[in-house]
């Protein structure tokens, strides 16, 4: 018996996973759902980037305890992930990828099998996704509205997919909170029911990616109050300004 044993009935060969790169940026309450899950499937390399250090509000995230207050949120889920399994390689980025990470993220979306999207603004929403399409790389988009009871996933394959600019109205059930507070930490209502659900849903839509499983989803909605999960199987815009033009 292994680590991997419970894998080994799946229909894939899991162990593939081992040779992905897969870069998540936002280490808030999506982020470390999708790192700690890709780790232990055994994903062989997890970058991850994001720009906060580690407050007392973000203990209701999922791994993150009382004693790595005022770490570097990427340093704190490091250290997290090493534990959890020691095969994966982790790669902490500290910096904003829109601005002095610009550099070192471009290295490495080149280098990446999928991105994960776990931020909570619309402006890292349409850099991320305008990157991802200029390198044909899969983008996976996850978000969560500030009733903390609904969220989102857009999983975006350029070329095959609508992108996050394509029928834009689809997609607005998930808006971006207010930011606060010198650190930029955000203050919206943030259950961690709600982060589970939907970062699973986005590792689960990286994983098909990763193993070429099935359909890509174009758009899921969680609502959390009625208990549903709906698939959007929506098609691209020709006139899109971002990916019109690509795999037409």
């Amino acid at each position: 018996m292994n680590r991997y044993s419970r894998f080994q009935g799946f229909k894939k060969d899991l162990s593939v996973l081992r040779e992905k790169h897969v870069v998540v940026v936002g280490v808030g309450g999506l982020g470390v759902i999708v790192l700690d899950t890709l780790a232990r499937l055994g994903v062989g390399t997890l970058e991850f980037f994001d720009l906060d250090t580690l407050e007392t509000a973000n203990l209701n995230r999922g791994v993150f305890l009382p004693e790595q207050i005022g770490m570097k949120k990427v340093d704190a889920i490091k250290e997290h992930l090493q534990k959890v399994n020691a095969d994966v390689c982790s790669i902490a980025r500290f910096g904003d990828v829109t601005d002095d990470a610009f550099k070192t993220f471009k290295e490495s979306l080149a280098k990446c099998h999928v991105l994960m999207g776990c931020v909570d603004t619309p402006h890292a929403r349409v850099f991320l996704n305008r990157e991802a399409v200029k390198t044909n790389t899969p983008y996976i988009d996850g978000g969560a509205r500030e009733d903390g009871m609904d969220g989102a996933v857009l999983t975006i394959i350029p070329k095959k997919t609508p992108c996050y600019r394509c029928n834009k109205p689809v997609f607005e059930p998930v808006s971006a909170p207010k930011r606060e507070g010198p650190s930029g930490m955000c203050y919206a209502t943030s259950l961690p029911t709600t982060m589970g659900i939907v970062g699973s849903l986005q590792s689960q839509e990286a994983i098909k990616c990763l193993l070429g499983l099935g359909d890509p989803a174009p758009a899921l909605i969680y609502r959390g109050i009625e208990g549903t999960v709906e698939r959007l199987d929506i098609g691209r815009d020709p006139a899109c300004k971002v990916c019109g033009g690509v795999g037409q």
